[in-house]
């Protein structure tokens, strides 16, 4: 027969087994699952809601550089028309040049010729087309009657 004391021993070590066991209840595991899945949920709200704060600061980044883009080019536009690159004797015309700034190396520039009626403040842009023979010709915008000088000018700037 087993002695008091080993039963003793015995019945303390099925204590302890009882202690642990009942820190491994199921009502307790389930109360913690139960806590972490919320835990789970919360994060991943805030991870979405994170990443949607991201791609609309993306986007108005992206939108901003566009803007910042724009005003750039148009500023660049603005300083064209600071100085004319030719003005008629009486000042009633005047004609501004922009050569397109993205052009690459080893090619010929682009340019913009604006020709500017100072007396209607009307400003209007020839085109250089060609004709069926492939022959450049300028194709000159509706406006007032444009002098000879101006023409001549433009003619001259077309051949450079």
């Amino acid at each position: 027969m087993p002695s008091i004391e080993a039963l003793q021993a015995e019945i303390k070590q099925l204590k302890a087994e009882n202690k642990t066991l009942q820190a491994d209840n199921p009502k307790r595991m389930k109360a913690q699952i139960k806590r972490l899945q919320d835990d789970n949920r919360s994060k991943s709200t805030e991870l979405n809601q994170a990443k949607s704060r991201l791609k609309k600061a993306q986007e108005q980044q992206a939108a901003q550089e566009k803007m910042l883009q724009e005003m750039n080019h148009h500023f660049q536009s603005l300083q064209v028309l600071e100085k004319p690159h030719w003005e008629s004797e009486d000042k009633s015309w005047a004609i501004y040049l922009e050569i397109d700034q993205e052009t690459r190396e080893n090619e010929r520039p682009d340019f913009n010729l604006r020709v500017v009626d100072r007396k209607t403040g009307g400003a209007k842009i020839p085109h250089v087309e060609e004709d069926d023979n492939k022959k450049p010709y300028i194709a000159w915008p509706r406006m007032r009657a444009v002098p000879k000088d101006v023409k001549n000018a433009i003619e001259e700037m077309v051949e450079i």
